[in-house]
């Protein structure tokens, strides 16, 4: 099939494909079907809804029971199934025709016709110059917007969520599909929104040049004039002067010549009265050639004045820079003086350990680059093997004897104040957390940013609100927040072209972040409020720092200095932390300080059945698939990793032998 064309084959085929499988006896044309649907990738769009698939066709007997089949189906392309939210089988009314059948529907986004009916950019194909792109990526202009335009953006929100709830066809579906139907409306709706009302362009990739295009245009303009001329070269002149042919044939283009050193001298305003004859003959040919000469000088010192004055104001602009940034911006100051340049590295070329031929290999092929970019993210230098043997703790029955105390529910009367975690989020709870969205941060699949969100007028406020708590009530996550991108950036030493010389940085879809923080809000405070967490574990949490564990090491350190006693103060650095926790463990963990289930099963599910695409020079890698760890660019990571810390840090406080005690004499009157 042609790249730029999706398939869809639907009709009656007059084959059961469930009875093929089960018998030989078919004819070999219906098995030639099978095998062309399979070998173009095409799906049957009603396996990816339903478990148990409908007959769609009727026979009836004069004795015995209806025979019932299916020969009826909707075949398509990946891309259009993935952008398809619902199908499904029913009857047709006898008012319209007769028929023995059942009808096949599905239902497909708006997005996926967006990309080739865009009515708001026809304008932009009108231009004369409007060149089509294949795969053309839109740029916002936000910051052109005002606040002005952001009111009429809060207008335009509300009128199409209106429009657009009004219009949508809602047929009965399963919590899957109706999670899938609310997300694929706030993504039309906000799209909408974005292209009725913020200024966009298509993104050109562009070279970054050392001079503005003014300089550089005049440098190409004295390049021309030089190059012409050579064509006066005395030498050149006294070959062809007595040969009129040769003569003629030499200044041809001496009309095409003429008209782009007219162009030169009206680009340079020289303010010059050149004169230049139609034609060149012997008795002029010198006279224009000292014009040339005298035009050439006169513009090689107007381009010296523009660039003299382009170099005088770059200056001053750094200048101005500097003084400003030693008031606003002593960290960019700092880095100046210091010449600190921003590592950046380019996965254009690796430099990896081959497990076939056990040697290492340097590569510029995009193809091996992202196989090992992807196996070096998945398996973060363990055996892929390893990890998927690594086992799964379903009960605290299954942990080892010396841990299974430490994992119960913890005893504690404030536990039941666990339970309104998976209460609804109220408007006010949801309208307090958007506000408080920072700007300039990454989309995610979808493109929807932060300041898409804050602007939102309040009634697709009250649908956001439905669609959170509708995913708190089934624990059901839209399939497009388990997909993210993760980009490389060096970790602080030498890249060398190393995959384990960098970290990951992961784009997470920006309702997705929405919903955890709001989530991640309610557990701070929760666990702060009713003291669930051990004292030494709370760095991170609502109100709590790195501060109070170091003030408690340094009055340690003190004590053992004044007392003269040693002191021995173990560190461990753990690499790739996040990477590396244990969702069982981590369930676990939860269930120790009695989060209710649906949220422990929100928050398992959240780490659950994820794919990764890596973003490459080249391109997005393959995806893969997540099979370990937690987000590190997750909100609600940091209190996760506490949480599954906890009860390692309730263990050692139980442990009266490693206890320190500290002495001090207490002064009970100081006058």
């Amino acid at each position: 099939m042609h790249n730029h064309f999706e398939c869809i084959v639907l009709g009656d085929l007059n084959i059961s494909f469930d009875k093929l499988k089960k018998s030989n006896h078919y004819p070999i044309w219906r098995r030639e079907i099978k095998t062309i649907l399979k070998n173009f990738g095409l799906k049957d769009l009603l396996k990816s809804f339903h478990e148990r698939l409908s007959p769609t066709h009727s026979t009836k007997r004069n004795d015995g029971p209806d025979i019932q089949s299916r020969i009826d189906y909707i075949f398509t392309s990946s891309n259009i199934l993935q952008h398809s939210f619902y199908a499904y089988t029913h009857s047709i009314s006898e008012d319209l025709f007769t028929t023995d059948h059942k009808a096949l529907s599905c239902y497909l986004t708006q997005d996926y016709f967006r990309n080739k009916f865009n009515s708001s950019r026809k304008s932009l194909e009108k231009s004369p110059t409007y060149k089509p792109n294949t795969n053309p990526q839109i740029r916002y202009k936000y910051h052109s917007m005002t606040t002005e335009s952001w009111s009429n953006y809060k207008l335009i929100n509300g009128i199409i969520y209106r429009q657009h709830i009004n219009n949508s066809i809602s047929p009965d579906k399963t919590p899957e599909q109706q999670i899938e139907f609310y997300w694929s409306n706030i993504k039309d709706i906000i799209n909408q929104t974005k292209e009725k009302c913020i200024p966009f362009s298509e993104y050109k990739k562009y070279t970054k040049h050392d001079h503005p295009l003014c300089l550089r245009q005049n440098n190409n303009k004295i390049l021309t004039l030089r190059t012409i001329l050579r064509k006066f070269s005395n030498i050149k002149i006294n070959r062809i002067q007595g040969d009129h042919d040769k003569w003629k044939d030499y200044w041809k283009l001496w009309g095409t010549l003429r008209k782009q050193i007219l162009v030169i001298d009206v680009h340079f305003n020289a303010k010059r009265t050149i004169w230049l004859p139609v034609n060149l003959t012997i008795d002029n040919i010198f006279d224009v050639k000292k014009d040339l000469q005298s035009l050439l000088r006169v513009i090689n010192v107007l381009h010296k004045q523009e660039e003299d004055s382009w170099t005088i104001n770059k200056i001053n602009k750094y200048i101005n820079d500097r003084n400003n940034n030693l008031i606003h911006d002593q960290k960019r100051m700092i880095n100046s003086i210091l010449d600190r340049k921003p590592q950046k590295i380019t996965l254009d070329r690796l430099h990896y350990y081959d497990q076939q031929t056990n040697q290492f290999q340097f590569t510029n092929n995009p193809h091996i680059i992202a196989e090992q970019t992807n196996l070096h993210f998945q398996c973060l230098g363990k055996d892929l093997n390893e990890i998927r043997n690594i086992k799964e703790y379903k009960s605290i029955q299954d942990l080892p004897l010396y841990w299974r105390s430490t994992y119960e529910p913890i005893n504690n009367r404030n536990c039941k104040h666990m339970n309104s975690l998976s209460e609804d989020f109220s408007i006010e709870e949801l309208s307090q957390v958007i506000s408080s969205l920072p700007n300039n941060k990454a989309a995610g699949i979808s493109g929807i940013t932060y300041k898409d969100i804050k602007h939102t007028h309040q009634d697709f406020r009250e649908y956001i609100q439905q669609f959170f708590n509708y995913i708190i009530q089934v624990q059901i996550y839209p399939r497009d927040w388990l997909y993210a991108f993760l980009f490389p950036i060096p970790k602080p030493k030498a890249w060398d072209c190393k995959i384990e010389n960098t970290q990951p940085i992961v784009l997470l879809e920006t309702f997705r972040k929405l919903f955890v923080k709001i989530l991640t809000q309610r557990i701070n405070t929760k666990l702060m409020t009713y003291n669930l967490i051990n004292e030494n574990n709370r760095a991170g949490l609502m109100g709590q720092s790195t501060l109070q564990p170091l003030q408690v090491i340094q009055h340690i350190i003190e004590s053992a200095y004044k007392d003269k006693k040693q002191l021995w103060i173990g560190l461990q650095d753990l690499s790739k932390a996040y990477d590396r926790v244990n969702s069982s463990l981590l369930k676990l963990a939860l269930e120790r300080l009695h989060f209710p289930d649906k949220i422990t099963t929100l928050l398992i599910s959240l780490f659950s059945d994820r794919k990764n695409n890596v973003i490459l020079p080249f391109g997005l890698s393959a995806d893969y698939d997540v099979i370990q760890g937690i987000d590190q660019g997750e909100v609600i990571s940091p209190i996760l990793w506490i949480i599954y810390y906890d009860p390692m840090f309730s263990h050692l406080s139980q442990l009266t032998e490693n206890l320190h005690i500290t002495r001090i004499n207490k002064i009970n009157n100081i006058y």
